[in-house]
């Protein structure tokens, strides 16, 4: 990976974490901060999965384990919080 390459993607990372941050403190009880902030977690966790762990350069069958492992995740953190939501 190239020295640009990484520092456009730190750069854009904390873009995204002081939006992150802005959001929380300024909007923290509207529905748009919990949309805003989701979709720009997503973004830095897909900046980090393809620049940081270098999937742009690996095999199909890697990117699809690594997709898959990124929707495990989200799919456990979905029912816990379904699970808290209806108690």
């Amino acid at each position: 990976m190239q020295w640009r390459t990484a520092l456009l993607a730190w750069i854009t990372l904390l873009l995204l974490l002081t939006i992150n941050v802005a959001i929380a403190v300024f909007m923290s009880d509207s529905l748009w901060s919990l949309i805003i902030n989701g979709i720009s977690t997503t973004v830095m966790a897909a900046i980090i999965l393809i620049f940081f762990m270098r999937l742009n350069d690996t095999t199909a069958l890697l990117r699809l384990f690594s997709l898959g492992g990124f929707l495990w995740v989200g799919l456990l953190l979905f029912f816990t919080l379904m699970d808290i939501y209806t108690r």
